[in-house]
């Protein structure tokens, strides 16, 4: 699809990660002990034939940088496009570095690219929605812009403070909101917007001007009233990443057999950075079950389910339940760990108790020891 560009925007200041954010940004973050979540929109993107993508960060670049390389693990070809990483120029203060101000301060490379559309999709949402089909009737509709949304009837529970659409009887939408768990049933926004290059650069002029605090999704909500702005359903799964909880909650959700089939086809791969490593190795004490091993970890104790990451160990009589274990950690003999986070490369073993609950769930930082 060579005359559609794809943007991979970063997620708004409404996410809630705490110190974890403190090391990368969302998009890298380690899930389901294989992957990052950028790999999701980034292999969408090419999975549904586009060949030149945008990824922009907001903060701490170093790690998504070193994930993505120059794409060539998502069968991005650089002789027909390509895969770019862009962030902000620096800021006086985080408020500032919206996504319209990363797009204005790399405005240049957008329009030098030779694309008619653009498709911008949040680095920070696990999907695996085909694009081609979005711009397909995007076109033979005639819109100025389409959102693509996602209706939930567990929108008290789910998707907090992520954006929703107000829609009208043509699926024209009305209002962008925040759903704020009020209402069980909502549209809720993946914040994947098609629309020509030419508009995109007018909106993003316009948002410049209207006020540098401004992110995109203002500048569309103020120019409903004008343009032709339709939603498109999207049906498949979908976990927009936007909080702590919410990137636990995934992870330990698509444990379950049939919510992994659901968002992992095998028409439609998944593509990630691979590693040369051992595969996982059990010993005759181990006790696993309803649980993702990575290769390389070493399970000499109890797993259960739980995620644990690449090159995890969990010795003799530790007990790991309802916890994510990120690559490279330690967890020691007699350790009990349930519904924790732990993160990259800690060492636990003289704390032998860390509990937390579905609500409250624990985060050991990178690194740590405890």
């Amino acid at each position: 699809m060579r005359n559609v560009l794809g943007i991979v925007a970063f997620a708004s200041d409404s996410t809630q990660f705490g110190v974890m954010e403190k090391y990368r940004t969302v998009g890298s973050f380690s899930f389901l002990g294989r992957y990052r979540i950028v790999d999701f929109p980034i292999s969408n993107m090419s999975n549904s034939g586009l060949s030149r993508i945008h990824v922009h960060v907001r903060k701490n670049p170093r790690s998504i940088i070193n994930h993505l390389g120059g794409g060539r693990q998502y069968n991005i070809n650089a002789k027909k496009g390509g895969l770019s990483i862009f962030f902000g120029e620096g800021k006086v203060s985080d408020i500032f570095n919206t996504d319209v101000a990363s797009y204005y301060d790399n405005l240049n490379n957008i329009i030098e690219d030779k694309s008619e559309y653009v498709v911008i999709s949040l680095g920070s949402v696990v999907s695996n929605i085909n694009y081609q089909e979005v711009i397909d009737e995007h076109i033979a509709s005639g819109n100025d812009i389409t959102i693509v949304y996602k209706f939930s009837d567990e929108a008290k529970e789910k998707f907090i403070n992520c954006l929703t659409l107000s829609l009208g009887k043509e699926k024209d939408v009305t209002k962008i909101d925040i759903n704020h768990g009020i209402y069980k049933t909502r549209n809720i926004s993946l914040e994947t917007y098609v629309l020509s290059k030419k508009l995109f650069v007018e909106l993003v002029k316009q948002a410049r001007e209207r006020s540098t605090l401004y992110w995109f999704k203002d500048i569309v909500n103020e120019n409903l009233y004008r343009l032709n702005v339709k939603g498109f359903a999207y049906r498949g799964p979908v976990y927009i990443i936007n909080s702590f909880k919410a990137y636990f909650d995934a992870n330990l959700e698509l444990i379950q057999r049939d919510k992994a089939k659901e968002l992992f086809r095998k028409d439609w791969q998944i593509h990630t950075k691979t590693n040369d490593s051992v595969p996982a190795k059990y010993s005759k004490d181990a006790r696993v079950s309803h649980s993702l091993i990575s290769n390389g970890a070493i399970i000499n104790g109890t797993v259960k389910n739980s995620v644990i990451g690449r090159g995890c160990i969990i010795e003799k009589d530790a007990v790991v339940e309802n916890s994510v274990v990120l690559p490279g950690s330690y967890v020691g003999k007699n350790v009990h760990l349930n519904y924790v986070v732990v993160d990259k490369k800690a060492v636990i073993e003289k704390v032998k108790n860390i509990e937390g609950t579905d609500q409250e769930i624990v985060y050991i930082e990178r690194g740590s020891k405890v």
